[in-house]
């Protein structure tokens, strides 16, 4: 036991005075993981990666895994892929090793919720890389896999499209999710509302606020701006004045919004009743930052 740590020790050392690349470092850590014989020599070389700023990798975050699989230590291999960056769950290599280690150690049932999980994290992963044409690709490969994309999913795929500037894209998709019995939830309405209010597509608009309504959504600060956005690009200063009253907390952002519609619509050559506008939204920026 003493002679492998040495020689981990030794070899580690030789390896950090030579190695250039990034990437020559994730071969070595791969390199030492595999050599490791002995649970104390596993933690020593887990730590090395953390220390060395590896653990970023979602290439060795699955070798860790599945090391620390092979020691039977399954929560610290769970832990491991707990404790991942976000940016590494769109790793297909990473989520095969956490599903392995559970049915490897008969836990099944965390082995199917996981993978649910894993396919929406992957296209929540492309989501978040202004990648909409990876997280299209990625949901309809689920859905050959025979798995049923949830509202999480489709919020996702609607969050992607709308990042990329595919607004028109975004409100289709929102209306085939509605098709086919899907949920809304906050978030996705606030998504769809903001393309419409993009779009100035108005009478959509009207229809997801009947959604809101319908659902109870109207307390969500993050829906009622999205809301108060689709009535002002519309020119309807009244509706988003009377929306922005109605709110309970309002914040200094929701009232620079307010303003800077009706500033918008001004110069668009609409007519506002901006003295109106200005008294709400001087009141209330004083009742916040009392």
């Amino acid at each position: 036991m003493l002679h492998a740590a040495v020689s981990l020790r030794l070899e580690s050392r030789r390896w950090f005075s030579i190695i250039p690349h990034q990437n020559d470092l994730l071969d070595f850590f791969d390199h030492l993981l595999q050599q490791c014989t002995k649970i104390h020599l596993l933690k020593q070389v887990h730590a090395q990666v953390i220390v060395n700023g590896s653990s970023n990798s979602a290439f060795l975050a699955a070798r860790v895994t599945s090391v620390y699989a092979r020691f039977g230590l399954l929560s610290d291999a769970q832990n491991v892929f707990k404790t991942t960056p976000v940016h590494c769950l769109s790793s297909s290599l990473l989520w095969n090793s956490i599903l392995r280690v559970n049915v490897s150690n008969g836990c099944y049932e965390n082995a199917l919720q996981l993978n649910h999980v894993s396919w929406n994290s992957v296209v929540s992963g492309f989501a978040l890389n202004y990648d909409c044409d990876g997280a299209l690709d990625m949901f309809q490969r689920m859905e050959f896999e025979g798995l049923e994309p949830n509202l999480v999913t489709w919020t996702s795929l609607l969050s992607s499209h709308a990042r990329c500037g595919r607004l028109e894209d975004t409100i289709g998709l929102f209306d085939r999710m509605r098709t086919r019995g899907i949920g809304v939830s906050a978030e996705a309405l606030a998504v769809v509302l903001s393309a419409c209010a993009d779009l100035v597509a108005f009478k959509k608009g009207m229809v997801i606020h009947g959604c809101v309504l319908k659902g109870g959504f109207e307390s969500y600060l993050f829906v009622k701006n999205a809301l108060i956005c689709v009535y002002g690009k519309h020119g309807d200063v009244k509706e988003a004045e009377k929306l922005f009253l109605e709110m309970k907390d309002k914040n200094i952002e929701v009232c620079e919004i307010l303003e800077e519609l009706a500033r918008q619509m001004e110069s668009e050559g609409y007519i506002t009743d901006k003295n109106i506008i200005a008294e709400d939204v001087e009141e209330e920026t004083m009742l916040i930052t009392l």
